[in-house]
């Protein structure tokens, strides 16, 4: 679930350099995710501009960016 909302997050514009690859169209388990790889993953200006406008994402963006830096990710 986690993977989708960065996929929808990334297609809208508010992050970068995520890549999400889901299992082959003729598996069982097409539909989920096989990996999510964040490559020098960041919030993009327009994704800035809406965590200002909604205050509430803004305080969970400013915690987890706290996270991230402390695991030196």
């Amino acid at each position: 679930m986690w993977a989708e909302i960065l996929e929808a997050m990334d297609h809208s514009g508010y992050i970068e350099g995520i890549t999400i690859t889901y299992y082959g169209d003729h598996e069982w388990y097409d539909e989920t995710v096989h990996s999510v790889v964040l490559n020098s993953a960041q919030v993009t200006d327009r994704g800035l501009e809406f965590l200002e406008e909604n205050i509430s994402w803004k305080k969970t963006y400013s915690g987890i960016a706290d996270v991230n830096a402390w695991l030196e990710l």
